[in-house]
């Protein structure tokens, strides 16, 4: 797999923004890359152990360290006229994450040891996506980086292995533990980004490898996406353009001989005042070959999709109305 879908939510509690009270607050794809983390409740646990560290260096003062559990059954059967198949088990386990402070006000460091140990794993039934194909579990550091924080945080460079959420890049997180990346990447904003002024939010980078969901070494993207010859990545630039209740984002993913993607969208919000709203969005993706088309066994493709939905909200229930529909043609190329 090359390109994945941004996340199940649902199952994920690694999820970033709240549940949606009303259309606005409800983010598309790009908006979910840029958004601003939310603004974390005050730590009150060890009090005095705070007290005592408020006049250390940023860099220790400002650290964290954040614990998670996560547990799964699956147990799914497929068949076939011809053949038939089971996979199952429970699995336990979950991260650990630290962040540093920032040093000198300009750098910190973070990273996440991910983890999935068997409950109960037949032998036989693996390939759930929970635990290593055989069934054995693993422990792997999927995220450690550095970032540089510039101009007051409005701008920051990546380095390393980090958790990307983007429209065809993302961490796919409904089994244990989710995709990760290697890579780096520049993320910044100009103009006003807190108001209802004109503000442009803008990053781009380079890919080169990704732990996918039950693994634990980091492959090329493009053997990722199931060309083991080849040792590309994928280069990605993007923005997203907002002033007042209307946005218009854009991004564009290249592999060269795989493919590349243009991914655009755009939604307008109303409030019509007595706590209802209204927000109308579109989207469309096209995918094509590029150089050898090693993806598709050298042959040229291209393909493309269109959605739309609408949202209607009162107090704090909300109506969605959606579609999209493929080229007929060509499947879109997205990862498991």
């Amino acid at each position: 797999c090359l390109l994945v879908a941004g996340g199940a939510y649902g199952q994920s509690n690694r999820q970033l923004q709240p549940i949606p009270s009303s259309p606005k607050e409800d983010l598309t794809a790009i908006e979910q890359l840029f958004a601003p983390p939310p603004v974390e409740k005050p730590n009150t646990m060890f009090p005095e152990l705070r007290e005592r560290w408020k006049d250390t260096p940023a860099f220790l003062r400002d650290s964290k360290i954040d614990f998670n559990l996560r547990s799964y059954y699956r147990d799914n059967v497929t068949s076939s006229p011809n053949s038939s198949a089971v996979q199952e088990a429970w699995a336990s386990g979950g991260w650990v994450t630290a962040e540093t402070g920032k040093l000198f006000d300009l750098v910190s460091l973070g990273a996440t040891l991910y983890t999935s140990f068997p409950i109960y794993a037949p032998s036989g039934y693996g390939n759930t996506l929970m635990l290593l194909p055989n069934q054995q579990g693993y422990a792997v550091f999927g995220e450690l980086y550095g970032q540089a924080h510039l101009f007051e945080d409005t701008h920051k460079i990546t380095v390393g292995r980090k958790r990307y959420n983007t429209p065809f890049i993302g961490p796919h997180d409904n089994r244990m533990t989710p995709n990760t990346f290697s890579g780096y990447s520049l993320i910044g904003t100009l103009g006003d980004e807190k108001g209802d002024g004109l503000s442009l939010r803008y990053g781009g980078g380079y890919i080169d490898a990704m732990k996918q969901r039950d693994a634990i070494t980091f492959q090329s993207m493009a053997s990722a996406a199931g060309v083991p010859t080849s040792n590309a990545g994928v280069g990605v630039v993007g923005g997203l353009l907002k002033w007042g209740p209307a946005s218009l984002g854009a991004m564009n993913y290249y592999g060269q001989d795989l493919l590349n993607i243009f991914y655009v969208e755009g939604r307008y919000g109303v409030e019509f005042g007595n706590g209802m709203s209204a927000v109308a969005a579109a989207q469309f993706a096209a995918q094509n070959s590029t150089g050898q088309a090693l993806m598709n066994g050298g042959t040229p493709f291209a393909t493309n999709e269109v959605g739309a939905k609408v949202q209607l909200g009162w107090d704090e229930f909300i109506l969605t109305l959606g579609y999209t529909a493929v080229n007929p043609g060509f499947a879109l190329q997205i990862g498991r």
